[in-house]
């Protein structure tokens, strides 16, 4: 008998949409994965191999019957079978484990379902063990405190875990907000086209695909969602929706970026230079009449954008000046003025990417390149560092019951197979209890 190799063997799914999300869980918790592509592969790599695990997805095998469960288990008796399938009726549950399958997992449940079924079939009594060098559930914050003038202490909870809310496919996750109204968290693959709302309450994770790159997507007030295309805004599913919201449509030097709305429901829109290095990019507001207002021009990388909770105040992040800037802001003109630098972000290898401001007024910073988040002061102190076993932390925004679940985006493209190894979690989204509620997600009024 060859000698036992491997951890797991995975199953790719029939469409491929989950195969490298669910590889890098099971490759952080548990080590080796081979991933193999159909029923007669499964079964000769089990034969030969001879692995603990065997996660297989029953959507590959549609049209076939469990003929070749019941194969697998003549032939490996000692293997340990996790079946994943899209169907929850209690006959199809049945009849996998009639042929022999030890434990059986939802699609949509994946995230919180699946690293426990294996661990339960492989005898862990533990359960999940992840691999010293790729915590699965760890982060580590570096706790702080800040005393002001007025002898307001600023308090930095102390926390370390989170959750994997939708498995690492994401080639540049981006842009997570908050529908209040639907409950869900909107956020967008920018290169892959597709705009995400994830739905905490049943795990699911619904795609709409768009016709180019989409660098942000907001809730309406009228319903529908407004998306950042390369020549502007464009709207998906709503009521009453216009045509296209032209921004910048002459040039072919840049796109669309980070937005936001703020408390009127004007729509706040950067754009950013396609090679990353020149300052041909801008912020915009577009008010709910859809009239377009230059606010500043010479960015580079127009990114994070948000408001205090008092309302007086605006951030905005100009990505490659490695700083967050702040503004007076006027609510009822929707105008900025008095620019002046807030925080600058030194962390060895990252620029500030996305943010996000909670209720206590804290300002919370996505490190691209910095392995998580940067928490600071109203007064722009750094008071916690937040960091996480990915390296391209790209945004953040609070949600869930109370707003106080924090929703963060990564990225996995441009990564080496070797990086992608050392950081499987790359381009899941997380979630995170920092132990402060954030501020609602404003919707566009147009």
């Amino acid at each position: 008998m060859p000698e036992k190799a491997l951890s797991c063997v995975l199953l790719a799914d029939r469409h491929h949409g989950l195969t490298e999300g669910v590889r890098g869980l099971l490759e952080t918790a548990f080590g080796t994965v081979v991933m193999v592509a159909d029923e007669a592969s499964l079964l000769e790599g089990a034969s030969r191999l001879r692995p603990d695990v065997a996660v297989v997805d029953l959507s590959l095998a549609e049209g076939s019957g469990l003929g070749w469960l019941r194969t697998l288990r003549e032939r490996c008796p000692d293997l340990r079978v996790v079946v994943i399938s899209v169907h929850d009726e209690e006959s199809v549950r049945r009849a996998a484990m009639e042929a022999g399958a030890d434990a059986f997992v939802l699609k949509r449940a994946l995230v919180t379902d699946l690293l426990p079924a294996v661990a339960r079939v492989r005898g862990d009594p533990e359960g999940v063990r992840p691999q010293p060098d790729q915590p699965l559930r760890q982060g580590i914050v570096k706790e702080t405190t800040v005393e002001r003038s007025d002898a307001l202490r600023i308090a930095v909870p102390r926390f370390t875990d989170f959750e994997i809310a939708v498995l690492p496919t994401a080639e540049l996750g981006e842009g997570p907000r908050w529908d209040e109204a639907a409950e869900s968290l909107l956020w967008v693959d920018i290169p892959r086209r597709s705009v995400h709302r994830y739905n905490p309450a049943t795990g699911e994770d619904a795609v709409q695909l768009v016709s180019d790159v989409v660098s942000l997507a907001l809730p309406r007030r009228r319903g529908g969602v407004v998306i950042g295309l390369p020549d502007g805004l464009h709207f998906l599913n709503g009521k009453q929706s216009p045509g296209p919201v032209a921004i910048e449509p002459e040039r072919t030097d840049t796109r669309t970026n980070d937005g936001a709305c703020d408390a009127a429901g004007r729509l706040w829109v950067g754009t950013m230079a396609l090679d990353e290095r020149s300052p041909v990019g801008a912020l915009y507001r577009v008010d709910p009449d859809y009239s377009v207002t230059t606010i500043l021009t010479g960015t580079t990388i127009s990114n994070g954008l948000g408001w205090s909770p008092s309302g007086t105040s605006f951030y905005f992040i100009d990505s490659p000046t490695c700083r967050v800037d702040v503004f007076d802001w006027d609510r009822a003109t929707g105008t900025l003025e008095n620019r002046r630098p807030f925080a600058a972000v030194e962390v060895g290898g990252a620029v500030p990417d996305g943010m996000t401001v909670d209720a206590e007024g804290g300002v919370w910073v996505a490190l691209h390149g910095g392995w998580g988040l940067n928490r600071y002061s109203p007064d722009g102190d750094l008071v916690a560092e937040v960091r996480l076993p990915v390296a391209r932390v790209t945004s953040c925004c609070f949600g869930g019951p109370e707003l106080r679940d924090l929703y963060v985006t990564t990225r996995r493209g441009g990564l080496s197979d070797a990086e992608v190894a050392r950081q499987p979690l790359s381009g899941a989204l997380l979630r995170l209890d920092v132990g402060v509620a954030g501020l609602p997600t404003d919707a566009f009024a147009g």
